[in-house]
């Protein structure tokens, strides 16, 4: 089973297990973390889609490190003046641990039998 979850502006696919790294939160290593945007799950031959997030779906997740990515490299030249500006980026990552996905239940409503 694995879901897609949306973390700020990105979407990260997870399973139970599974270390990601997503974009730096602010917890302490081994916190715990809940994510409640769902987009999707595929569990058993079945998909259910969000419009556009499922309700009562969470992700509970701890926080493992925090790392910074690999460094980004942006080279800027002007021809003819043979001159240019390099410069290089670290994102600042988190990396955490997947450790249960709550699907959540659909609520049923029963139909009212008394006559009135």
């Amino acid at each position: 089973m694995y879901v897609v979850m949306q973390i700020g502006t990105r979407q990260y696919i997870a399973s139970e297990g599974n270390t990601i790294d997503i974009d730096k939160i602010d917890k302490d290593p081994g916190e715990a973390v809940t994510f409640d945007n769902i987009l999707l799950i595929n569990s058993k031959d079945k998909i259910t889609l969000g419009k556009p997030h499922i309700e009562g779906a969470k992700v509970e997740a701890t926080v493992e490190t925090h790392l910074r990515d690999k460094k980004v490299l942006a080279f800027r030249y002007k021809n003819k003046t043979r001159s240019g500006t390099k410069r290089g980026h670290r994102q600042h990552k988190t990396k955490i641990l997947i450790n249960k996905i709550n699907i959540g239940q659909k609520k049923t409503i029963k139909k009212s039998t008394e006559n009135k």
